[in-house]
């Protein structure tokens, strides 16, 4: 009976393979029916399609429920509807035949939670990299070329984002040794991008002498870093308010010999725990008074005097304060200082 039973169980088996058809090999697929679709997407692990050039709606639900890696890389248009399916797959997905993106199509992609490389993409618009941005996992787009700079910034706030290489090469850099960076004396908002992924969270671009808006804004999606620009001679409101966006960084601007009432107040309302302003040799009241409001670390170690207005304003400040190198002081602007804390004078002064 035992025997009886493995035959029949063998040629029950024999008859089922024997009426199925075989697969095609997927690489070599130039069209998918639903039911090969629904035959691949029973297959875990890697499945590329690559070449297929487009998709019906139903094949393409179907393969959104398909585990592992998914190549459709030989989509060369993708329509909204099926990126929204799309979107839904629960692994990484590659469409690197597409080279454009309706506003539509990227706000459904970025919906998607695994990896997304779209290498194929030359151009983006705004609104494009501002959905993109709220992808939740890896993205890659490194077939970039015509993206503006106002794309380049809203990209520059995806945490795990891949960008093509700028055009020419940075110099090569070690993580404990910034120095060489230095010699940098200009910076694209491209240039921007590579080096706060490459650099981790510490740039030192003291080679710089100006830094544009564009690029200030991409600086500031390091978080918990340290950015010494010492080489900048004047900084614009406008780059100061988006320097001081950045949470929990060392600024280091200790080129500054003066700085306008209005940046002053804009550093003021820096997120970082350390500001360095050492170059200053003088202050004026009212970004004293500014400069009272700064929460944190300030170090204003170039000034030599100050008014008693404006020693009144900063004894009010909260956190540490370095005046070391106060060379006079009247006995009322002392008397503020001293009533203030964490506020460090040079010894005779004290």
């Amino acid at each position: 009976m035992r025997g009886i039973f493995k035959l029949s169980v063998f040629v029950i088996v024999s008859s089922v393979a024997a009426a199925a058809p075989p697969l095609q090999s997927p690489a070599e697929m130039q069209t998918l029916s639903l039911d090969q679709a629904k035959a691949f997407g029973q297959v875990d692990g890697v499945l590329a399609l690559n070449g297929l050039t487009s998709l019906s709606d139903e094949v393409a639900l179907v393969l959104s429920q398909h585990k592992g890696r998914l190549g459709l890389n030989g989509l060369l248009s993708l329509p909204e509807n099926q990126a929204k399916l799309l979107a839904q797959h629960a692994g990484p997905v590659s469409l690197n035949g597409l080279t454009s993106l309706s506003d539509q199509v990227a706000a459904a992609l970025a919906t998607h939670t695994r990896r997304l490389d779209l290498n194929g993409i030359t151009t983006l618009s705004e609104n494009q990299a501002k959905s993109l941005a709220k992808h939740g996992s890896k993205l890659s787009l490194i077939g970039l070329k015509d993206a503006s700079v106002e794309a380049l910034v809203a990209l520059s706030a995806h945490p795990n984002v891949t960008f093509p290489l700028p055009p020419t090469p940075l110099p090569a850099s070690d993580r404990w040794d910034l120095t060489n960076m230095d010699c940098l004396e200009s910076l694209t908002v491209l240039e921007a991008l590579t080096l706060i992924r490459r650099n981790g969270n510490a740039l030192r671009l003291n080679g710089l002498k100006t830094v544009s808006p564009e690029v200030a804004q991409v600086l500031t999606q390091q978080k918990n870093s340290w950015l010494s620009l010492n080489g900048l001679p004047s900084l614009s409101p406008e780059v100061a308010r988006a320097l001081s966006q950045q949470e929990g960084t060392w600024l280091f601007f200790n080129g500054l010999k003066t700085l306008s009432d209005e940046t002053a107040q804009a550093l003021s309302q820096s997120k970082g725990s350390w500001l360095f302003l050492n170059g200053l040799t003088a202050i004026s009241p009212a970004a004293a008074a500014s400069f009272a409001q700064h929460s944190g670390y300030l170090f204003l170690n170039g000034l030599t005097a100050i008014s008693d207005e404006a020693a009144k304003s900063l004894s009010q400040h909260t956190g540490e304060l370095d005046l070391l190198g106060l060379c006079s002081a009247s006995p009322m602007a002392l008397e503020a200082f001293r009533m203030g804390v964490g506020i460090r004078l040079p010894e005779k002064l004290r």
